[in-house]
């Protein structure tokens, strides 16, 4: 039981993480840190062409209680964000999509819903995160700034010329440390990071690309949830 709960904690927490660090568009007005400030504009590229997009990664979370690989769909829709965290063997573990005005937490297993008209209430209430995950854009597109939102801010970042090594933000009282490798190139805005490693003090994630697709046109439907008669719905 003890172990469930553990799993069940990380699976949560790690889909709010994901969510958590992100980008704004607007670039850096101060020289805060060099390289921000040398890729400013490419940054700010980079955020605007992947702003439509759906991918799909492999995560582990680097636990000993869960030593098992996941499949992590991803889409995104400007303001619009669904991810998908499912087992190698197909069974869907969890949920998460988040609109305007609207967050929903869908555990199949646990036959429950989630749903509230305010996202950080939905991080607050389940996994003990404070923020405010609608003014940032997720970290999986390698685009940041020195002020993500209200809540988050760059505390430093390692570079090799304009590709990124690594970045460390901090989100309230939290530290989040962010690694890429192999470095991710500034230059070629098309490129998404190949493997990310997303570090705190309580979890520890690798997520590695299988594939993405920059969208034109995304369906409405990818950001619905159809749950089953009899499920658990509470309102947050």
């Amino acid at each position: 039981m003890a172990k469930n709960i553990r799993i069940w904690k990380t699976i949560i927490l790690s889909l709010c993480v994901i969510l958590e660090i992100g980008c704004a568009t607007v670039r850096p007005k101060e020289k805060t840190d060099d390289f921000l400030y040398r890729a400013g504009d490419l940054i700010e590229k980079r955020c605007a062409y992947w702003q439509k997009f759906e991918a799909q990664f492999s995560l582990k979370f680097n636990v000993p209680y869960d030593p098992n690989r996941y499949l992590l769909s991803y889409y995104q829709d400007h303001n619009r964000l669904r991810i998908d965290l499912i087992s190698l063997w197909g069974n869907t573990i969890a949920v998460l999509v988040i609109k305007p005005q609207e967050a929903t937490l869908w555990l199949p297993t646990k036959k429950t819903v989630y749903i509230t008209s305010d996202a950080d209430n939905l991080l607050s209430r389940l996994a003990g995160i404070e923020g405010h995950v609608t003014d940032i854009l997720p970290m999986v597109t390698g685009c940041i700034s020195s002020q993500m939102g209200r809540s988050v801010k760059v505390l430093s970042t390692k570079s090799q010329g304009l590709d990124l090594v690594s970045f460390k933000v901090k989100q309230n009282d939290r530290i989040w440390e962010i690694d890429y490798s192999p470095p991710l190139s500034m230059a070629v805005v098309e490129n998404l990071p190949k493997t990310i490693r997303i570090h705190t003090a309580d979890s520890d994630i690798n997520l590695e690309l299988q594939k993405a697709t920059k969208q034109d046109v995304m369906s409405s439907s990818k950001f619905e949830i159809s749950y089953p008669h009899g499920t658990s719905v509470i309102e947050l």
